[in-house]
C-alpha cells in the first residue's frame, strides 16, 4: 500500500515537473470579428449651407489627413455637376475628374478677355504688315472718290463766288457752297492719310503698345482658366468609386474614392486583453462562408475605451499583408491575433484569464 502510494506521489512530481520544464510551447491567439477598410478614404461632400468639401481620410490612423472646400465669390452663380462616364464604372484612374463647378462670372470674363484678345491681335496684324490688299483697294477707292468730289466742289464754289460777286445769290447761299467745299477738302486730307496708313503701318510705339496689351489678356486669360481648372474635381488616387446616399453629420456624401492598393482591418478586442496585445503581431483573417484566409500586422492599438455589447473593448487596427480576390470595404473577418508563445503554465493562466475575467 505504502509502494503505491509512493508510486502516486513520484507520478505526481514526475507530471509538476514535467509540466513545469516542458520544452514546448503553445500560440496564444485572441480571437474577435473586425470589418475591412481602405487604408485612404477620399469624400466628395456638401454642406448644408451649399459648400463643396473634399476629405481624404487616413483609417488606419483614425485622422483626416486632408481637407479641402470650394469658396464661391460673392454674387456668383455656381453649377455643380458630377462626370457622367463615371455614372457606369467602378474603378477610376488617379487625376480623373469626378465632377466639378461651373462658374457663371468666370466663364463671362474668359469670353471677354479672349474677345478683347482677338481684336488687338487683329490690330497688331494691320499695323505691323499693313491691311488686307481688299480694305487697301477700299481704301484707294475712297480716295478716287474724295478727290472727284472736291474736283466738283472747287468748280461749283469757283462759279458761285463769281455769282456772290455779282449778287446774284444771297451770302447764306455762298456760305453753304463754301462749306461743302471745305467738307470735301478735309474729306480728301483723310482718305489719303488712311491709305498712307494702311499701307505702311503704324509707328513702333503704337505697335509695341498693342503686343504688351496682348500679353496683358494673355496673362489674365491664363489666371482665370487656372481658377477654372480648380474647380474641376478629381479623383486624387486610383481605386474604388462609390457613390453614396445619404449625410454625414453635418456633409453630405456626393461621392466617394477607395484606394484598394492597401486595406486594413478594424477589431474590437475585449479590454481584458489589453495587456496581451503589441504592435506588430501577426493576424490571420478568415472571411465567412469561404475558405480564403489573409494575413495583417498589428500596425496600431487604440487607447481609448468602448462600450461595445456592454462590454468594455479597444479598438485593434492591422494592415491586411496578403489579401484574398474579390475583398471590398466593408465585409467582415474573423480576426485571429496571435500574441506569442507561453509555456503550458503561463498559457493556462492566460486561457483562465479569458475565460473567467470579466
Amino acid at each position: 500500500m505504502k509502494k503505491k502510494k509512493l508510486l502516486y506521489f513520484g507520478i505526481a512530481i514526475a507530471v509538476v515537473l514535467g509540466i513545469l520544464y516542458c520544452p514546448f510551447k503553445f500560440t496564444y491567439i485572441v480571437y474577435a470579428t473586425g470589418k475591412v477598410f481602405p487604408t485612404y478614404e477620399w469624400v466628395l461632400g456638401r454642406t448644408y449651407d451649399g459648400r463643396i468639401t473634399e476629405t481624404i481620410k487616413n483609417n488606419q490612423l483614425g485622422v483626416i489627413s486632408s481637407y479641402a472646400g470650394k469658396e464661391f465669390q460673392r454674387g456668383d452663380v455656381f453649377d455643380f455637376y458630377i462626370n457622367p462616364e463615371i455614372n457606369n464604372k467602378q474603378f477610376v484612374e488617379k487625376g480623373e475628374i469626378i465632377g466639378g463647378l461651373n462658374s457663371t462670372e468666370l466663364l463671362r470674363q474668359i469670353s471677354q478677355l479672349k474677345a478683347e484678345r482677338e481684336v488687338e491681335k487683329a490690330l497688331l496684324k494691320v499695323y505691323s504688315t499693313g491691311q488686307k490688299i481688299q480694305t487697301i483697294k477700299e481704301a484707294e477707292t475712297n480716295l478716287i472718290l474724295a478727290k472727284e468730289r472736291f474736283a466738283i466742289q472747287d468748280k461749283l464754289i469757283a462759279r458761285q463766288e463769281e455769282l456772290f460777286k455779282d449778287s446774284l445769290i444771297s451770302p447764306q447761299q455762298y456760305d453753304i457752297a463754301k462749306n461743302e467745299y471745305e467738307l470735301s477738302k478735309i474729306n480728301l486730307a483723310l482718305a489719303e492719310a488712311q491709305l498712307k496708313t494702311l499701307s505702311t503701318g503704324e509707328k513702333p510705339e503704337q505697335i509695341k503698345f498693342i503686343v504688351e496689351k496682348i500679353e496683358s489678356l494673355s496673362k489674365q486669360i491664363e489666371s482665370l482658366e487656372s481658377r477654372k481648372e480648380a474647380l474641376q474635381i478629381k479623383a486624387p488616387f486610383a481605386g474604388l468609386i462609390q457613390r453614396k446616399k445619404g449625410g454625414l453629420s453635418s456633409v453630405e456624401v456626393l461621392a466617394n474614392v477607395v484606394d484598394t492598393s492597401s486595406y486594413i482591418i478594424v477589431t474590437p478586442i475585449r479590454i481584458k486583453e489589453f495587456k496581451n496585445l503589441a504592435l506588430g503581431q501577426k493576424c490571420v483573417l478568415k472571411l465567412f462562408n469561404t475558405d480564403c484566409e489573409m494575413e495583417a500586422t498589428v500596425c496600431h492599438i487604440d487607447n481609448a475605451i468602448q462600450i461595445i455589447n456592454g462590454k468594455q473593448a479597444i479598438y485593434v487596427t492591422a494592415k491586411i499583408d496578403k489579401k484574398c480576390p474579390g475583398v471590398y470595404p466593408g465585409i467582415f473577418a474573423q480576426t485571429n491575433i496571435h500574441c506569442g508563445k507561453y509555456t503550458i503554465i503561463d498559457y493556462s493562466k492566460l486561457l483562465f484569464q479569458s475565460l473567467f475575467y470579466r
